[in-house]
């Protein structure tokens, strides 16, 4: 799905027949917008990497020495222990929260394009494919 989905007629045509095609058309519909696979592909590809550099830093630095009997040294030798992992995924985390912001934003854009749908509104490049297409629907 992309915002202009529901403004092409020849799209109104796709629903229309799946619809009648269809026992349950509600739902079997699903509205995936065409940018999904390649965020989750993404996603997925940043997690590995970010994996990858935690794996990397663990493994080549070793934990830091510290005296047992101070709080502060503690303190800092759990931070610098803890902070690289955080800092591996804080970009992908950032990225993941905008673009499920992103999502939910098209989604409402989405749910007010069905609520306000009229089919003799959508647009047609030839006008004579109108006639032919609403003559299908209507049937």
């Amino acid at each position: 799905w992309d915002p202009s989905y529901l403004e092409r007629l020849w799209c109104n045509y796709e629903l229309a027949v799946f619809a009648k095609s269809s026992g349950d058309a509600v739902a079997a519909v699903k509205f995936v917008p065409v940018w999904l696979p390649i965020w989750t592909l993404s996603a997925i590809a940043m997690d590995l990497v970010s994996s990858f550099l935690i794996d990397l830093v663990g493994t080549s630095t070793p934990p830091p020495a510290f005296d047992k009997s101070s709080n502060v040294q503690l303190f800092f030798a759990t931070f610098v222990f803890w902070c690289p992992p955080c800092l591996a995924y804080l970009f992908p985390s950032i990225l993941s929260f905008l673009v499920h912001f992103r999502k939910l934003k098209h989604h409402g854009h989405l749910l007010d394009k069905m609520a306000t749908f009229d089919f003799r509104s959508a647009q047609c490049q030839l006008e004579s494919d109108r006639t032919v297409i609403r003559q299908q629907v209507l049937r």
